[in-house]
């Protein structure tokens, strides 16, 4: 079972979360390709017409603990902060996370933004203890894994 999760403010202002089923069934998300396949069965991250990023959440013993839509972009680009990354990876009590986004274009090929991007939270997951594992860009029928390229691959 995976949970689409959201944040927002009580009446107090303090970040609260908000979850919703997304699938009943018992999911495994340990690799780029069962990822990949998750995202367009359920979200159909490969058919989007903007760009989308997801942060997938997990526990200690890698179980997915939920999905955060952090930005929703343009046809080429979508903002994005590790801190708001941050922020909802460590209210859900994440101590892993993946970071995966889609290209419109069909071409899963990381962009050089998307590289520096990459490289920004992996300093921000070394400082606050929470591991990016992988960050995944979606084609339309195919998905490069930037840890690959990298030589990061856990």
């Amino acid at each position: 079972m995976i949970y689409s999760m959201e944040t927002y403010l009580d009446d107090d202002r303090l970040p609260v979360i908000e979850k919703a089923k997304i699938c009943e069934e018992k999911v495994t998300l340990n690799n780029p390709e069962l990822i990949f396949n998750f995202l367009n069965k359920y979200l159909r991250l490969g058919k989007r017409t903007e760009e989308y990023v997801y942060l997938i959440c997990f526990d200690t013993k890698s179980h997915p603990l939920g999905l955060f839509e952090i930005s929703h972009g343009t046809v080429n680009s979508a903002v994005l902060s590790p801190r708001e990354i941050y922020m909802k990876a460590l209210l859900c009590g994440a101590a892993n996370i993946v970071m995966v986004h889609n290209h419109p274009s069909g071409d899963p090929m990381p962009s050089k933004a998307d590289m520096e991007f990459t490289d920004r939270l992996i300093a921000a997951s070394k400082l606050l203890g929470v591991e990016l594992l992988d960050h995944i860009v979606i084609g339309h029928d195919s998905y490069e894994s930037i840890f690959y390229r990298k030589g990061l691959e856990n």
